[in-house]
């Protein structure tokens, strides 16, 4: 499998482009020039630094000078790409994107260029996966002076292929120096390594040759370990860095006596080791193919070469192996299932024949499936065996399109149609053609794969119209079938394009909806026979067992609630039990806290501790939603409070206890905290996804917001908090609370909000702090309007009386 990646130019990819109308294309004059350096472009190794993609870069510089006497606008801009001589890609911008990009010369804004002045990209860039190299690429450029008059001016850019010098032959004396990095090639001819039958190297291909890649690779690759992937490899290789042997794929021979051959279709194996430690080096490729080039001239030689990030391309080949092989379980236990049942159905009655063509098509189809995925990604990696596993795979799959075909004869129709005899000779006769023929073109055998589909849609479509009994169950499986099949058959005859995991997945689900609605079918017609003896024995059974199940369904329901009610009685009894019975009393602190949950057990926490230097540790926290699971994440929160409150910076406290979370591993389980410490009349202050902290100032009857945004406990484990110092004077007031009271809705559907809970706040600050909490609650009562609650609601208060420093004097 190919794959093949052209960046048409790096402005054109960093943003969206904005497509517009070109304007009519003056004739080109010497008013505006554009110049391209280098030209061509010469190829390097280099790996995107965010994405790690590795492949080859062709920068190159493009001036655009204005060689007017007055300033010119570039008002559109842009390039074409060719192939072949024919425009591939378009793309034009406007005079703001020319401002952004060519901003390492004379341009001003919109465009504009100075009389006399130059404008310069010095970030072109084309990229490619293969040493090849992209297409040319034609800039062209309209400019417009104040006057109205318009310019035009085009210049393109070529860019050097990466090729491979080649050498037919093997000169046992010459092999050592062949690889040697010092060894003159430039006698050889250039070549790709991947070549046709009708077009192969000019020096010819007798079965082995030697290929030199002289290759340039960029500074930021030094020293940093790479993945090599070889794919498409049909024969055997020995593969040189710098003159050292660097991997080896099967055995390289002077003959198909002494060959032994490696087959790699796609890059399944792990992908070799290789580190570049400067930027000029030499691979050198012995590749021989005796046994292939012999038994296979029609077919495609060579190798493919790339590069990758090694940690991303292990994964990958990982990933990939892992779904492959599961892939291949699945494609091939399914249908195997579905044939073996059937199968004993039929040699228990075998008067139902449908069942042994059934049977016949699914296990040949789940054994041709299982080849396929053999060798079509690598698990069979040596080259004789890889052609026989082919060989057989044409055959099984031919075969089960028959064995499919009779089953919707033996269903749909009295006799044995004469059409069935003529896809039986054409399948033998694609058979005998196909053997020994594994690396043709398949378009014989997709043909013969179509037209058996549309005769068996064409069998099943007719029994819908004709109302044949079921015959609508087998319609709706062959529409699964069909889109499923031309997910794997429209590619090879180039009317679709697909990715591999998507095509396997629509096939896949194509294969099961047909194997399970034959098999419905079937079911169907066997229950059917024994439908009109059994029917009033049925109804009274079922009957029966209806009352019967209900009766204990419903004994089962009331002891379940019953056992429901207990437990969530007993968690709501220990959630309790962890919350503080009072709030602790301080000479010149007022303390008061309520919590209200919406459910039996809630999600809401709030903790008082007091040290023995004086000091005042509050704790108040929202876990994720509520019910049982919020329930355990504030016990593991009471925990954590209790083993980490001495610690002397709330932000501490939370650094560590969102590491403990972490590491017990909730799935999606978080805890929003908010952490004080209060001594004298200094505060400390840390939050966790916690609504603001609020203080009533007594001095002025303001009310303050402390804004700490972070993230909830449990979300990352190196989450830096930040912490604020509040001075508390005598008379402030401090509120913590959870979001249930800011997110209580009225019947109306809106919620009470940060903004009325201040106002509130505002309202009553200078009452105690049980006031300020009668005051909140009533206010949210009235809110809501009767409208039940659906979040906790949670309210810590704290306030200043007096001075502590006084208060200590007085002691």
């Amino acid at each position: 499998m190919r794959t093949s990646t052209f960046i048409f130019l790096s402005l054109f990819v960093a943003e969206a482009p904005i497509p517009v109308q070109q304007p009519q294309q003056e004739k080109a004059t010497e008013a505006i020039t554009v110049h391209h350096s280098p030209n061509p472009s010469e190829g390097y190794l280099w790996q995107d630094p965010k994405t790690k993609w590795t492949g080859y870069k062709w920068a190159y510089r493009t001036e655009v000078r204005n060689n007017l006497d007055v300033p010119l606008q570039i008002t559109h801009f842009g390039g074409y790409s060719y192939e072949k001589g024919k425009g591939v890609t378009e793309k034009f911008f406007t005079s703001a994107e020319f401002s952004k990009w060519y901003d390492d010369g004379d341009s001003t804004v919109d465009g504009w260029i100075p009389a006399g002045k130059v404008a310069v990209n010095a970030e072109h860039l084309n990229t490619w996966s293969r040493p090849a190299a992209p297409p040319p690429l034609k800039l062209t450029y309209t400019a417009q002076d104040s006057a109205g008059n318009v310019y035009h001016a085009e210049e393109e850019i070529v860019f050097t292929p990466l090729l491979f010098r080649y050498h037919a032959g093997d000169d046992p004396a010459e092999a050592g120096l062949w690889a040697d990095p010092e060894f003159d090639d430039r006698s050889w001819e250039t070549t790709n390594t991947w070549f046709q039958p009708i077009n192969p190297p000019k020096s010819g291909w007798n079965g082995i040759g030697w290929f030199r890649l002289h290759l340039v690779v960029d500074s930021t690759l030094w020293n940093r370990p790479l993945a090599l992937n070889v794919d498409r490899l049909r024969g055997a290789a020995e593969i040189y860095l710098d003159g050292t042997l660097l991997a080896q794929f099967g055995k390289v021979g002077s003959s198909q006596r002494n060959e032994e051959g490696y087959f790699k279709e796609n890059n399944f194996p792990p992908p070799q080791y290789i580190v570049f430690r400067k930027t000029d080096h030499i691979i050198a490729v012995r590749f021989s193919n005796f046994f292939f080039t012999k038994n296979y001239p029609h077919a495609s030689q060579g190798f493919e070469m790339s590069f990758g990030d090694l940690s991303s391309e292990i994964a990958k080949t990982a990933r990939l192996k892992r779904f492959m092989a599961n892939t291949q379980i699945l494609l091939t236990v399914v249908p195997m299932v579905f044939g073996l049942l059937h199968l004993l159905l039929f040699l228990f009655y075998q008067r139902a024949k449908e069942n042994l063509y059934y049977a016949a098509f699914t296990l040949t189809f789940g054994v041709a499936v299982f080849l396929v995925l053999e060798y079509e990604f690598s698990f069979v990696t040596n080259l004789r065996q890889a052609v026989f596993v082919i060989d057989i795979t044409d055959e099984t799959a031919v075969f089960a399109f028959i064995a499919g075909l009779r089953f919707l004869y033996a269903v749909f129709y009295p006799r044995l149609p004469k059409q069935f005899w003529l896809f039986l000779l054409t399948a033998i006769a694609l058979c005998l053609w196909l053997w020994d023929r594994p690396f043709y073109p398949e378009d014989y055998f997709d043909i013969f794969v179509i037209l058996a589909l549309v005769e068996m849609l064409r069998v099943t479509v007719v029994a819908m119209i004709k109302k044949k009994d079921g015959a609508w169950i087998i319609g709706i499986g062959f529409l699964f079938f069909v889109v499923g099949g031309s997910s794997i058959f429209l590619p090879n005859l180039g009317i679709l394009s697909m990715s591999m995991m998507p095509t396997i997945a629509v096939f896949s689900l194509g294969l099961f909806g047909l194997l399970l609605s034959m098999s419905v079918f079937l079911a169907r017609n066997f229950a059917l026979t024994n439908k009109n003896l059994e029917a009033q024995l049925i109804q009274v059974k079922a009957l029966s067992e209806k009352t019967i199940q209900q009766e204990r369904e419903k004994a089962q329901l009331e002891a379940e609630n019953a056992r429901k009610t207990k437990e969530l009685e007993e968690a709501r009894q220990l959630q309790l039990s962890m919350l503080p019975k009072n709030p602790p009393a301080l000479p010149h602190l007022d303390i008061a806290a309520d919590m209200k949950t919406a459910t039996e057990v809630g999600g809401d926490y709030y903790d008082f501790k007091v040290h023995d230097d004086g000091v005042l540790t509050i704790a108040i926290g929202d876990a994720t939603g509520h019910g049982m699971q919020a329930g355990t994440m504030v016990a593991a929160t009471k925990s954590l409070f209790n083993a980490l409150a001495d610690e002397p910076e709330p932000a501490s406290i939370l650094q560590k206890a969102t590491k403990a979370l972490k590491e017990m591993g909730y799935r999606k389980m978080y805890m929003a905290l908010t952490i004080a410490k209060i001594q004298n009349h200094q505060m400390l202050v840390a939050a966790a996804g916690m609504p603001y902290t609020l203080i009533h100032r007594a001095a002025g009857g303001d009310v303050e917001e402390i804004a700490l945004k972070a993230m909830p406990l449990g979300s990352f484990p190196n989450f830096k908090y930040e912490q604020k110092k509040i001075a508390l004077e005598p008379g402030d007031t401090v509120l913590f609370l959870s979001d249930g009271l800011e997110e209580m809705f009225d019947p109306q559907g809106e919620i009470l909000g940060a903004a009325r809970v201040k106002e509130l706040v505002a309202e009553t600050g200078q009452k105690p702090s049980d006031q300020v909490i009668a005051h909140l609650k009533n206010a949210g009562k009235a809110w809501a309007n009767g409208r039940a609650q659906e979040d906790d609601v949670t309210m810590v208060v704290v306030k200043v009386t007096h001075s502590a420093q006084l208060e200590n004097q007085a002691a």
